[in-house]
C-alpha cells in the first residue's frame, strides 16, 4: 500500500501496519467492542436456546435451594444475584440492552 508523505513524496507502508478490510463486516473503530454487538448476527439467537437456558438455570436454583443447607439470607442473596444476572442476559441476547461494558460510571 503506498501512501503520500506531506511533500506529495510516495512512501511504502510496512507488510505488518497494513490494513486489510474486511468484505463482510462494513468499517468499525479499531478496539471498539462494541462493534460486533450492534450488528445482526449478535441479535439472531434463537428463542429455543433462550426458553432451554433458562430453563436449565431455573433448575440448577431449584436444586441449589432445594438440596444445598445454607443459610436463609445467604440462598436470598443467591437468588437475587442469578435472576439479576439472567435479565440482564436475557435483555442483551435479544438485543434490548446494549452490553454493560458500554456503560462508564465516571466521566
Amino acid at each position: 500500500m503506498v501512501t503520500m508523505t506531506r511533500r506529495g513524496q510516495p512512501v511504502q507502508q510496512p507488510a505488518a501496519h497494513r490494513t486489510v478490510k474486511r468484505q463482510d463486516r462494513p468499517d468499525r473503530r479499531f478496539g471498539s467492542r462494541s462493534a460486533y454487538y450492534g450488528t445482526e448476527e449478535y441479535k439472531h439467537m434463537p428463542l429455543i436456546n433462550i426458553v432451554i437456558a433458562l430453563i436449565i438455570v431455573g433448575m440448577g436454583l431449584y436444586l441449589i435451594n432445594r438440596f444445598i443447607p445454607m443459610a436463609s439470607s445467604i440462598k436470598t442473596i443467591l437468588n437475587v444475584v442469578v435472576v439479576v444476572a439472567v435479565c440482564i442476559w436475557v435483555l442483551q441476547s435479544t438485543g434490548l440492552w446494549a452490553p454493560i461494558s458500554n456503560y462508564r460510571l465516571s466521566r
